[in-house]
């Protein structure tokens, strides 16, 4: 078996599925979750059924895009809770930002599971750590707006003028989009711990945040 660093550059699929799977219209392992309230998205194939064998309602989306295709099953299957337990790399966080965006129109409730620093996927960490480092990093999983409003604010350079307003113009519009308070609320709360800005200078920006307070 190859390094993952060594697959990549050898231009190695990561992944071989089998003939006539369309990965990007179904859950792999969808089985398994199915009538389960909470579940866990990893992005791995092999993240998820490590997952399952220690216990855990893991499916995998099969790369790090969540389509819509896929929302659909869980949806259906009656699960109201999904942790994203994606890769913590740039492209994992990427595709959580996109998937937390579709999964928030959803009847699905997303959060955002972080791992401890040096581990990249749920199986580095029960390989090394064992089935509780990864149950607590489920009970810690993060509300979507909270961490939404971090990754924008991550996006940008914030120790300067033309930064913090860009990231300031991108958070307005998100949470424009937000209908609940409590999401709001919890949105805010995240962005002034990011920006550093008091809860008064946020309040002070009636033109950048018109229609969101």
């Amino acid at each position: 078996m190859l390094p993952a660093e060594q697959v990549s550059a050898k231009g190695i699929p990561k992944y071989k599925y089998s003939a006539g799977l369309v990965k990007s219209e179904g859950l792999i392992g969808f089985t398994g979750i199915r009538g389960a309230e909470t579940i866990v998205l990893a992005e791995g194939v092999l993240d998820a059924r490590y997952l399952n064998s220690k216990g855990f309602k893991a499916a995998s989306i099969g790369g790090s895009d969540l389509p819509l295709a896929q929302i659909k099953p869980l949806e259906r299957s009656g699960a109201k809770e999904v942790l994203l337990a994606f890769d913590m790399d740039e492209a994992g966080r990427e595709g959580t930002a996109r998937a937390v965006d579709l999964l928030s129109r959803s009847r699905c409730r997303p959060y955002v599971v972080s791992l401890p620093a040096g581990f990249k996927d749920p199986d580095e960490l029960v390989r090394a750590q064992g089935r509780e480092a990864f149950e607590t990093a489920l009970q810690n999983a993060e509300r979507w707006v909270s961490w939404h409003a971090r990754h924008i604010c991550s996006a940008h350079d914030l120790t300067t003028g033309r930064g913090l307003d860009s990231a300031l113009r991108q958070a307005a519009t998100a949470c424009a989009r937000l209908d609940d308070a409590l999401d709001r609320r919890f949105f805010l709360s995240s962005l002034r711990a990011a920006t550093g800005l008091t809860e008064e200078e946020l309040g002070g920006l009636r033109e950048l945040f018109r229609g969101i307070q």
